[in-house]
């Protein structure tokens, strides 16, 4: 009786789980093969020597007729890493799971300051992440003089105000 050895691993390694029915079979049996996907990764498919031969996660082998190692092909989710500003979405990144957040360039508003990105994770988790930031209207210090005192004063002499507010003097 020919028998043949038989084995199965996953790609990459840290891509998922799988078992094989048997590690050694007789000529022309078969075996079943499972691949289980871990967290932030999916199932692509089953390959020998390079090609393709099932997109099932679950299935049964060909006749082997010699000895054999299927890989099962895995790849990382894609999620999505919304930024919100002012509660608003503002722009989303497609990131792959697993890889690091560089944050998108802070936005811009004329007479307004940024607070920065809040909750960046290091690297993107298998869920959708939400990014947050604010504006605040700058407050500017007005100072007014008068420059002759023989022609008055001013009072206050100094104000604060909220950047597009008017000020009468």
């Amino acid at each position: 009786i020919v028998k043949y050895t038989v084995s199965a691993e996953a790609s990459p390694a840290e891509g998922g789980q799988v078992t094989i029915s048997a590690n050694e079979v007789e000529a022309n049996s078969t075996v079943t093969l499972t691949a289980t996907a871990n967290e932030g990764y999916e199932f692509v498919n089953w390959t020998v020597g390079g090609t393709e031969v099932s997109v099932d996660a679950n299935f049964t082998s060909a006749a082997i007729t010699a000895e054999t190692e299927f890989v099962a092909n895995f790849k990382a989710r894609e999620y999505n890493v919304v930024y919100k500003v002012d509660g608003e979405d503002y722009q989303t990144v497609p990131t792959v799971f697993g890889s690091t957040i560089t944050p998108i360039a802070e936005p811009e508003k004329e007479g307004y300051t940024f607070s920065g990105w809040q909750g960046v994770p290091a690297t993107m988790p298998a869920n959708n992440v939400e990014v947050t930031g604010t504006f605040t209207k700058n407050v500017y210090t007005v100072s007014v003089s008068v420059n002759n005192p023989a022609y008055g004063s001013v009072s206050p002499d100094a104000v604060n105000v909220e950047h597009g507010e008017l000020i009468f003097l």
